[in-house]
């Protein structure tokens, strides 16, 4: 695409809603000036952008005059979770993540390598342990880059505390979504005791899902690396709860608690963590998303939630805590 730049002309699902929000239709509105301004910044040629896409315009990119698609250009919504994409990009250098070729912050531009063929782990015929262990390893890959003395990335800990708050609040306030007590009260608990009991902190990814870790075909080998990352410093043992939830369906097993408990205890040596702490974070990430979910779906569509069905899965990674360590049941 070498002419003027636009939007796609069906919109991903996960920019189409931002049409619904005066702030979100007035920056979809500018995305064509900040393409053409990215074009002129870097001296591209764009192919046509990538339909997926839940909060960013993406297209592979060239050098003008180019014949390979080298990177990638993205422009992204402006909120907090992605303030820090940038700087952790820079952070990875290439381990576990895209390497980032340049950056234009005050419109939220980056310019990145281009992962190809960029065969997502969700879309894998894998079995389920082997899926598990290479997403396992990409986390630790980013995991392992040493973090520096003085960094501006958010705390997991103020993160979790603020959650915490939320968590107690939406479940007062929304009687109708039926969330546990119990599983309230013991999400409150474990977002303020797992990030401070942590012994060893990281630069996490913060949204480790199958369908953010890509393959990349690299002098005649295959590696993985991640993208879209919402990064924050913090237990290691965060990261994994995506992956572990959405590689095949763990809640079809016959015993939801014990496959819970196979999949965390198989992530947890490579990452050095205890499964305990998986799991644990697991059960608060799934209460905390649970009641998001309940606060931000429109009324019309909450029966599309399938509410029970979230708690008693939420419930099944109760459990889980409990069996991999007894003294929490």
């Amino acid at each position: 695409m070498t002419g003027s730049p636009g939007l796609p002309a069906s919109l991903p699902d996960g920019l189409a809603r931002l049409v619904a929000t005066p702030e979100g239709a007035a920056w979809l509105a500018r995305v064509p000036h900040l393409l053409a301004r990215a074009v002129e910044r870097w001296d591209l040629e764009l192919a046509p952008p990538f339909s997926a896409g839940s909060a960013s315009w993406t297209a592979l990119a060239r050098p003008r005059g180019g014949r390979t698609w080298r990177w990638v250009l993205k422009i992204t919504y402006p909120h907090p979770e992605a303030a820090r994409e940038a700087d952790g990009l820079m952070h990875w250098h290439g381990h576990g993540a895209p390497r980032l070729v340049d950056v234009e912050p005050d419109d939220w531009a980056l310019l990145m390598e281009a992962v190809i063929p960029g065969t997502p782990l969700a879309a894998s015929l894998w079995p389920t342990e082997q899926a598990l262990r290479t997403g396992a390893r990409t986390l630790a890959e980013l995991h392992a880059v040493p973090l520096p003395e003085r960094h501006a990335f958010e705390d997991l800990g103020a993160t979790t505390r603020a959650w915490a708050q939320l968590v107690a609040q939406r479940a007062e306030a929304m009687p109708w979504a039926g969330a546990d007590r119990d599983l309230v009260a013991d999400t409150v608990t474990l977002l303020a005791e797992l990030p401070a009991t942590t012994t060893r902190r990281a630069l996490l990814h913060g949204d480790f899902n199958p369908g953010n870790v890509l393959a990349a075909e690299d002098e005649h080998r295959t590696r993985w690396v991640a993208i879209d990352p919402k990064p924050v410093v913090g237990d290691p043992a965060f990261d994994p709860w995506p992956l572990l939830e959405q590689v095949g369906d763990p809640f079809a097993a016959r015993d939801v608690p014990a496959e819970l408990a196979r999949r965390s205890a198989a992530v947890a040596p490579l990452l050095e963590v205890v499964a305990w702490r998986v799991a644990a974070w697991s059960l608060a990430r799934r209460v905390e998303s649970n009641l998001w979910l309940a606060a931000t779906t429109p009324a019309e569509q909450r029966e599309e939630l399938e509410l029970p069905r979230q708690w008693a899965e939420a419930r099944a990674w109760r459990s889980t805590v409990a069996l991999l360590d007894p003294s929490r049941a």
